[in-house]
């Protein structure tokens, strides 16, 4: 879920400790009060049938009695605000009952021996709610617990949390299922309360990730695993959250990127390979227009170097695309080390090897553009001297199947106006608007412009 620990923020369970049968209806059993065991007419005698009585504690109980205690139906009002409505056995709760505290809780279910037992209702007062079994004062087994999220919501799976599954004294435990407000869900084990365990959990849509399958710990996604995305590719590895930790990312990303199109008639498609200039590029078709028709294999983070080592990994498309657009470079220069020599020299292979294996197609490079944040580390410059180098060796390469693509300066203002970042090398300005708020990568009117600048070069 990037993103995040989604997710997903769990809301502590409520304690049941205002909401619980804290004093023990036997202890204010009449059979140990002088009151309850008196008549109007002889001290000697024991009650039986109704009778209204005041224990020694203050409690009053309007009820049957059964020798002397209460057994049958009756009403107990605690001195702690706590009013117990329903059947008695022996002077205990037992059968049907409805309990509400003073704290606004409120249970209607089954009783037995003194404690809620049995299949029951409970609601607290900050909205929060369960029904299903109890034991001994607790939810214990098979139950839903409803969690308040949001009570401004227009619908019950919009306001609440939703937990159907095992519980055991009120904590999740065993397996369970939970449905989260904001549309995600999680599908397995839990323990004390937390994901911890196997299990799946389910994104939201719209978001990069659609599910995860394998373990979690304190909470959240950690251990072995397969991540499926919504973009098509299958990972699997050892992650921690959303990042994969053991195993190659990239390689396994792009293997499954292959593998989904391995079958894939590609030859009225373009094939777009870069990082998350690309990756995040979800309205090609609709910002470039015609025949685009886009085959998108971004990855973001990805570097040329891990392109130009894994460009063999292509050998699996069984067809040839109309054409490829290639952008990278760019994040090999997070490394201050990376010079612009190995850089070219990396995407000048990547050329090479794409053509040779697509030799029908058109390979189009699409030059790195300039972002605010790289305008004060050097890495703007070594991005301009890449394209300048990319494209003097496409020039030299001489072939009608390899283009470089002048969009580079659609991010600037126009001559005579300013912004706060200044392109010295270019002597403008960059319109700062076009980038989103990491000011590193385009928003979407930055990719329309994108778009009819690439649409021009076609």
């Amino acid at each position: 879920m990037k993103k995040l620990k989604i997710l997903f923020p769990l809301l502590a369970v409520m304690a049941l400790c205002s909401c619980s049968n804290n004093t023990s209806s036997s202890s204010l059993s009449p059979s140990s009060s002088s009151s309850a065991n008196s008549s109007n007419t002889s001290t000697s005698s024991v009650l039986n049938g109704y009778f209204e009585r005041e224990d020694e504690e203050g409690n009053l109980y309007k009820g049957n009695f059964v020798n002397g205690e209460y057994d049958g139906y009756g009403v107990m009002e605690y001195i702690t605000g706590t009013i117990y409505e329903g059947t008695w056995s022996e002077g205990k709760w037992e059968g049907s009952c409805k309990i509400t505290w003073d704290s606004g809780c409120v249970y209607i279910g089954e009783a037995h021996d003194g404690a809620m037992h049995g299949i029951g209702y409970m609601i607290w007062p900050m909205g929060d709610y369960y029904y299903g079994d109890w034991r001994n004062g607790s939810p214990n087994g098979a139950g839903t617990k409803y969690y308040m999220v949001d009570s401004t919501a227009e619908d019950v799976q919009h306001q609440y949390n939703i937990y159907t599954g095992d519980m055991k004294n009120n904590l999740k435990v065993g397996k369970g299922v939970m449905r989260y407000s904001f549309g995600a869900m999680y599908d397995g084990d839990w323990e004390n309360d937390v994901r911890q365990g196997y299990g799946t959990v389910y994104w939201e849509p719209g978001t990069e990730f659609l599910k995860f399958e394998g373990e979690f710990k304190n909470d959240w996604i950690d251990g072995q695993g397969t991540m499926y995305y919504s973009d098509g590719r299958i990972v699997k590895g050892t992650f921690k959250g959303v990042e994969l930790v053991s195993g190659n990312y990239f390689e396994e990303s792009l293997k499954a990127f292959v593998n989904r199109e391995a079958k894939t008639d590609l030859s009225s498609s373009t094939l777009m390979l870069g990082a998350s200039y690309f990756s995040f590029w979800t309205t090609v078709k609709e910002d470039i227009g015609g025949d685009i028709n886009p085959i998108n294999f971004g990855l973001g983070g990805s570097t040329a170097k891990f392109w130009s080592t894994n460009i063999d990994t292509l050998d699996g498309l069984t067809s040839s695309p109309l054409r490829v657009f290639i952008r990278m470079g760019g994040n090999d220069f997070a490394d201050s080390s990376a010079t612009v020599e190995e850089t070219t020299g990396y995407v000048k292979n990547v050329i090479d090897s794409v053509m040779t294996k697509f030799s029908t197609a058109d390979v189009c490079y699409i030059p790195l553009v300039t972002c605010p944040s790289k305008m004060n580390d050097g890495r703007n410059e070594k991005q301009q001297a890449l394209n300048k180098a990319i494209k003097e060796y496409v020039a030299e390469k001489a072939s009608d199947k390899l283009k470089y693509f002048e969009t580079e300066d659609f991010v600037y203002l126009p001559k005579g106006e300013t912004s706060a970042y200044y392109d010295a090398n270019k002597d403008l300005y960059l319109n700062e608007s076009l980038y989103r708020d990491d000011n590193l990568h385009l928003n979407r009117e930055g990719y329309r412009l994108l778009g009819q600048a690439i649409s021009a070069c076609l």
